[in-house]
């Protein structure tokens, strides 16, 4: 996600900003604890390193959430909030199956690998402007950014087709497919708020794709 430097919002909606920035970094704890539980049973049961990759990814959110800076403004809509966390929370919902893979298995574990990587890449070059719910915070045009204006969910979706790869079940490829529509749907709630600020007009003409370079 990507955010950038706007004029401060009235005091009222200032004081509502931050009081939802706090709301949003309990709740990406709370999952946290969730998800934890959960990734380390994973790896128990089927030894998958990528339940450990996930772990340190999601780890890093938290991490961030805590130290990022505060929203200049942050958006008040539910159906913004509702993508933001639905995305966040879809891939809670697919099942590592015991069942061989659609083929080498070095290739779902290259792939959930090469996500995971990306996803990394993306947050540290986010660093204190990371964030979930639509927010303007700050503008990072540097690294993954130079490259595509939402990289990190493109290397979530690289990770997640890794994982169907690994765990080809119709069940895991419908939540993946629910969680793309929402990514999507998401990317496009961001624009519409950071589309407002001038700097980030510049930086969309410069950095015409979204997600997939020459597609979207």
């Amino acid at each position: 996600m990507r955010h950038v430097h706007a004029v401060a919002a009235p005091q009222p909606r200032r004081f509502a900003a931050l009081g939802l920035d706090l709301i949003e970094r309990i709740i990406l704890i709370a999952l946290f604890y969730g998800l934890a539980q959960r990734l380390v049973a994973n790896y128990a049961a089927t030894h998958n390193i990528a339940n450990l990759l996930a772990l340190i990814s999601e780890a890093l959110v938290v991490v961030l959430a805590l130290i990022r800076r505060m929203p200049q403004t942050i958006t008040f809509r539910i159906d913004d909030w509702a993508l933001a966390f639905g995305g966040a929370c879809a891939t809670l919902f697919v099942r590592p199956v015991a069942m061989p893979p659609l083929g080498p298995q070095e290739i779902g574990w290259t792939l959930q690998g090469v996500g995971f990587l990306g996803a990394l890449w993306c947050k540290a070059a986010l660093f204190r402007n990371f964030g979930v719910a639509p927010a303007i915070r700050g503008v990072e045009e540097r690294g993954p950014y130079a490259l595509l204006r939402h990289p990190m969910y493109a290397s979530y979706f690289i990770g997640q087709l890794g994982f169907v790869y690994a765990f080809p079940t119709p069940w895991n490829a419908a939540i993946v497919a629910i969680w793309t529509l929402i990514q999507i749907l998401r990317i496009n709630a961001e624009e519409r708020i950071l589309k407002t600020e001038p700097r980030y007009q510049a930086y969309a003409a410069r950095v015409r794709w979204r997600l997939v370079p020459r597609l979207y």
